[in-house]
Order: C-alpha cells, then sequence, then structure tokens
C-alpha cells in the first residue's frame, strides 16, 4: 500500500496531461453508437466494487471496460447521495472520499488501495449492499461528450482562471462534470477549485429542489467564499431544472453565480455561460 502510494504522487507529478477516458472511448468507436447501453445498470455498490477490481488490474480494451471506469465510480457517489437523502443524514468524508477515488480512476493514477479503502469505508457506512438502478438516457450519455467536455472546459478556463466552485446537479451531471473539471484544473492548473455533486432531478426524481443537509450547507459556503460558483449539467431540454437550481445556489450564497450546460455549449459556444439574474 504504502509503495502504491509513493508511485501514484510520482505518477501524479510526471503526468500533468489530463488524458481523458471520455476521448479513449470517442478515439475507438462511435460514442453514440455504442454496442451495449452504457448507462443502463441493475447491481449493489458490492457488485460495482467488484467489478472494479476487475477492470483497474487490467489493461483496458474492451468497450465494456473503458464503460465500467468511467460509470462505476460515479455510481458509487450517487448511492452515497441516495443515502444521504433517505437515511437524512449527512458524510461529506466518505462523499470527498468517492469524488477522488473518481478523479483518481478517470485521471489514470494506480486506484486498488483507494478503493480498498473505500470498499472498508462504504461496508462501516452500511452502503454497501445498497442497490444501484440506472435507467437508459441516450441524451445524457451524448452530451458528456469529449468534444463538448473539451468545449466547455475551454469556456471555464478563460472565464475563470482560478478560483471556482463546480456544483453538478446530480445524477446525470456527475460523470460529464467531473470530466470537464479535470480538462479546466488542467488547462488552469487552478488548485483552488473544488467539485461538488448534489442531487436534483425534476424529471427523473420529481425533486422540488435542490437536496443538500445542512452540514453540506455550511461546507459549501465555507469553500464558496473568495470563488467563482457554477451550476452544471449535461443536458437541459427546457432549461426549468438548470434555471431553478441556479436560483436556489444564488439565494443560498447570497452572491452571483452563472450556469453552462454542455448540450447548450455545441450551439451557443461561449454564450452558453449564462449569468443568474
Amino acid at each position: 500500500t504504502n509503495l502504491e502510494k509513493f508511485i501514484n504522487e510520482i505518477d501524479l507529478q510526471l503526468n500533468m496531461v489530463y488524458n481523458s477516458l471520455f476521448d479513449d472511448i470517442a478515439k475507438r468507436w462511435d460514442f453514440e453508437e455504442l454496442r451495449e447501453d452504457p448507462l443502463l445498470y441493475k447491481g449493489s455498490v458490492e457488485k460495482i466494487i467488484k467489478e472494479l477490481y476487475i477492470v483497474l488490474n487490467k489493461k483496458p480494451e474492451e468497450e465494456g471496460d473503458f464503460v465500467k471506469r468511467i460509470m462505476h465510480p460515479v455510481r458509487i457517489i450517487r448511492a452515497i447521495l441516495e443515502n444521504q437523502i433517505s437515511t437524512k443524514k449527512s458524510n461529506l468524508k466518505l462523499l470527498s472520499e468517492s469524488i477522488d477515488f473518481t478523479k483518481t480512476v478517470y485521471s489514470k493514477q494506480i486506484t486498488v488501495y483507494k478503493l480498498k479503502n473505500l470498499e472498508k469505508n462504504l461496508k462501516q457506512a452500511k452502503i454497501y449492499g445498497n442497490e444501484i438502478i440506472q435507467e437508459s438516457d441516450f441524451m445524457s450519455w451524448k452530451w458528456g461528450s469529449p468534444y463538448v467536455s473539451e468545449m466547455t472546459s475551454a469556456i471555464l478556463a478563460k472565464e475563470y482562471p482560478r478560483g471556482l466552485l463546480i456544483i453538478a446537479l446530480a445524477n446525470g451531471a456527475i460523470a460529464p462534470g467531473i470530466d470537464v473539471f479535470l480538462r479546466y484544473t488542467n488547462k488552469t492548473e487552478n488548485k483552488d477549485a473544488l467539485f461538488y455533486p448534489v442531487r436534483f432531478s425534476k424529471t427523473k426524481k420529481e425533486d422540488q429542489k435542490p437536496h443538500l443537509r445542512p452540514e453540506e450547507i455550511d461546507y459549501l459556503k465555507k469553500e464558496a467564499y473568495g470563488k467563482n460558483i457554477l451550476i452544471f449539467d449535461e443536458d437541459a431540454v427546457s432549461r426549468k431544472t438548470i434555471e431553478k437550481a441556479s436560483k436556489y445556489f444564488k439565494k443560498l450564497f447570497c452572491k452571483n453565480i452563472n450556469f453552462i450546460v454542455n448540450s447548450d455549449v455545441k450551439y451557443l459556444k461561449a454564450n452558453a455561460l449564462t449569468q443568474v439574474y
């Protein structure tokens, strides 16, 4: 474990360029026409962990290897968010750990020791046996396109060279949101940036407002100090969800915030960055 940590630290120093798993898929296959539905899934957190051990211990070659590397860490984040909602108890430490693990996987660094620690903590939190049911969503996957996410990250890098808090609307925006975040930090080397997912789904979950526990609100208010705030979503058909979420966070933070949607960026370019009034 200590050797893996040491190698990982060296890898972080040497491999400064972020090479996206989304790009890897697009180079090998038609991103929008994969053989298997990348978002459709049903299984326990335990099953997800076991499948991650397999795909992380070998060189990815098959389409499914890349999809699992992208989606399985995000499904763990999703399980933690869902558990917070059902138990009405926050678990900031575990959520932060799962986000850090996902960033590590996406950055193609040694992750097995982190997975072992995460597995242990998921068991302690009694989330290990929880089931994740994810429905097919072609548009959500489509707008996680590396081409669009690269454009989004370039816009953010130009607008926010430092000090940025990205709040991604879960569940759909988590995977593309982390990809955008890592592209952005790679362009700016912004060590003060923060990514945080918040469950708010008006259509699928009928959420009336973003799900945040009091401890999360305190944490985000503290982290937002001195930072620009951006609300991110991968797809917005009616824009009602992103607009309502943005107004909620503007009131919460008592400051001007912007939002951006990947599906807008392809057509609107930099004009997709929208200020909330």
